[in-house]
């Protein structure tokens, strides 16, 4: 479940993430609680799971992430951004912002 696949070199899990596919990143990460290194990385800015459930604006997947492995919320890619800011500077939907916002231990 965790193995790398195919030239992009995503998981299951980050194929999932990356088209908005709640049910399946839950499934995922239900049935296979320890197969999964949330911490992985992807593509040339190294980004992390939550960061790329920020790039495709799926609100819920982000919580879904986010709240199963909160230390996702301060990780950097390679440019020093976290999630956060790039929802941000995406202009992604208040809900994810209000989700960012109130998040006890994000830094800012």
């Amino acid at each position: 479940v965790n193995e790398r696949n195919g030239q992009d070199g995503d998981t299951p899990l980050a194929n999932a993430v990356r088209t908005g596919g709640l049910d399946m990143v839950k499934a995922l990460l239900q049935h296979f609680p320890d197969t999964h290194d949330l911490t992985m990385t992807f593509g040339p800015r190294r980004s992390s799971y939550l960061h790329l459930a920020v790039l495709g604006n799926a609100v819920e997947v982000v919580r879904a992430i986010g709240d199963k492995e909160p230390s996702l919320r301060r990780v950097k890619d390679r440019e020093g951004e976290t999630p956060r800011q790039y929802c941000y500077s995406l202009h992604q939907c208040e809900a994810m912002r209000h989700y960012f916002d109130h998040l006890p231990s994000d830094p800012r």
